[in-house]
């Protein structure tokens, strides 16, 4: 008698443990206990229109500028200020004339 009762009691307890495990589970996969990532946290005060503007002000390719560069440049450098300046003048534009005295002068170009 005392072989089935611990059988009995043994089986309820595994019942219990596995109804407890799947209930739990499936309230936890029904998101009824479910605390989002932002809980707690105050809202941005930054408007959706705002966060566009920034977008599309960051996106554009800043202006270019025709003004020498203050210090020598490195032939990778001067090849990138030809390439940006292709319709420039090199006698009215400050970077193209500066791109075109390095490239000149590390004797890529000859003139």
């Amino acid at each position: 008698m005392n072989a089935t009762v611990l059988t009995c009691a043994l089986c309820i307890a595994i019942v219990l443990f596995v109804a407890t495990v799947y209930l739990g589970g499936a309230r936890r996969l029904n998101g009824s206990d479910h605390v989002p990532a932002h809980a707690g946290r105050t809202r941005s005060s930054v408007s959706v229109e705002a966060l566009f503007v920034r977008i599309r002000t960051e996106m554009q390719p800043p202006a270019i500028t025709h003004v020498a560069r203050p210090r020598y440049l490195t032939v990778p450098e001067a090849h990138r200020e030809m390439l940006r300046h292709t319709d420039c003048d090199f006698r009215r534009c400050g970077r193209k004339a500066a791109a075109w005295d390095a490239l000149q002068t590390a004797g890529v170009i000859r003139s």
